[in-house]
Formats: structure tokens, C-alpha cells, sequence
């Protein structure tokens, strides 16, 4: 909380009062060069990963319901009902499957090299 003298300061810099008053205060201190607690900062390589796990979980996912949809469809038109949803299920979970194999594969390539480049 913000002491009485920093309230007489900020009501007379122009600052005001409320929370967007205490947020603009906080900014200056921290300018001014007083300690002020950071948030503990996420590596990029976190962020990367994190990001291109989602993208990969979403791959995933579209396959498998690319697949339900084109086997649905098609059951449809050819009244072979739930047959080839079931084969659609299926070869959409194996393409995934494959899209997200192939992906661990080059990543794996990629740490093996970076590892090699670091022993060197």
C-alpha cells in the first residue's frame, strides 16, 4: 500500500487516486531505480515448445476429425453406415499418429545436432 507522503506525491504530480493512479506510480518508481519484485521470466524455448506442442496437438486433432467427417459423408452417399466412419476414425488417428512421429523425429535430429555443435 501506498504510504501517506507517496499519496501526497502522486495527488500533486497529477497522478490522481485509484488503481490506474497506484499502477502509473509503480511504473515510476520502478524507473526511478527502486526495487520493485519481477515476475519470474519464461524462457523462449518454453514458449516455443509450448506453442509448438499446440500446434501439433491440433494437427492431430483435425486429422482425426477430417477423417470422421470424410467416413461420415461418404456413408451418406453410399448407405454403408457406420462402416467407413470407423475406417475414417481410424486412418485419420494414423495419419496424426504420423504427422506427430515425423515431428518428434526431426526434433530429435535437431537436439542430436545441437548437442554435437555444443561438444565440439
Amino acid at each position: 500500500m501506498v504510504g501517506a507522503h507517496s499519496a501526497q506525491r502522486m495527488a500533486h504530480s497529477g497522478f490522481g487516486f485509484g488503481p490506474l493512479a497506484l499502477f502509473t506510480y509503480a511504473c515510476e518508481r520502478n524507473h526511478l531505480g527502486f526495487v520493485v519484485a519481477e515476475k519470474p521470466k519464461i524462457s523462449t524455448q518454453v514458449h516455443s515448445a509450448v506453442g509448438q506442442g499446440w500446434v501439433e496437438g491440433g494437427s492431430f486433432f483435425g486429422s482425426l476429425i477430417s477423417g470422421a467427417l470424410l467416413g461420415y459423408f461418404a456413408d451418406r452417399w453410399l448407405g454403408t453406415s457406420p462402416w467407413l466412419v470407423i475406417v475414417g476414425v481410424l486412418l485419420g488417428a494414423y495419419s496424426g499418429f504420423m504427422r506427430v512421429w515425423q515431428y518428434a523425429k526431426i526434433q530429435g535430429e535437431r537436439e542430436d545436432e545441437e548437442r554435437r555443435q555444443r561438444g565440439r
